[in-house]
């Protein structure tokens, strides 16, 4: 099996190579398709793996690299390889965290899981959800008022619509 890291080198490679050899005779996989291109993304801030089976592409979070996170390494590289088996296999016929992904993962030795919490991988960045701002609505019939985290300008005032009035409401930006 062929896989091609070029971000990275030395023992980090050499044991992403051996796990991957590892789980594909276990699995009876050989990338016949092609080698399985493997990137670490410095720019990664929600996720710690990601498989585009199409393009043959593995993308990982950078932060797995740390000596802290190797068990998390361990697991999202072999999360991430089983995707690309099941596509192989299957195509895209085959739900991404379905029973025979999950059939993989236990082969290797895990158990199945579609995420990971954030609190045990070391060095991710905290990330806001959003804009960063809050929206308040008013509306211009009865007066109410309610915040949201986003808004659009078709909404209308609920109450005021079922009594027949019009239900315009006006908008108000403010940091969250």
């Amino acid at each position: 099996m062929l896989i091609m890291a070029h971000d990275l080198e030395g023992r980090a490679a050499a044991a992403l190579r051996e796990w991957a050899e590892r789980w594909g005779e276990r699995w009876q996989w050989t990338a016949k398709k092609g080698a399985v291109e493997l990137q670490i993304s410095q720019r990664m801030t929600r996720g710690l793996g990601k498989c585009m089976p199409e393009q043959r592409v593995i993308r990982l979070n950078h932060v797995l690299l740390d000596e802290v996170n190797a068990a998390l390494l361990r697991e999202t590289w072999c999360h991430e390889l089983a995707h690309q088996v099941v596509f192989d296999r299957y195509g895209t016929g085959s739900p991404p965290h379905g029973r025979l992904w999950g059939d993989l993962m236990r082969a290797a030795g895990f158990e199945p899981r579609v995420r990971i919490p954030m609190e045990q991988v070391v060095g991710l960045p905290k990330v806001s959800r959003g804009r960063g701002y809050q929206y308040l609505h008013q509306c211009t019939g009865c007066g109410k008022q309610f915040v949201t985290q986003r808004t659009d300008r078709r909404w209308r005032c609920a109450a005021c619509r079922a009594t027949g009035g019009e239900g315009r409401l006006i908008r108000f930006r403010k940091s969250a």
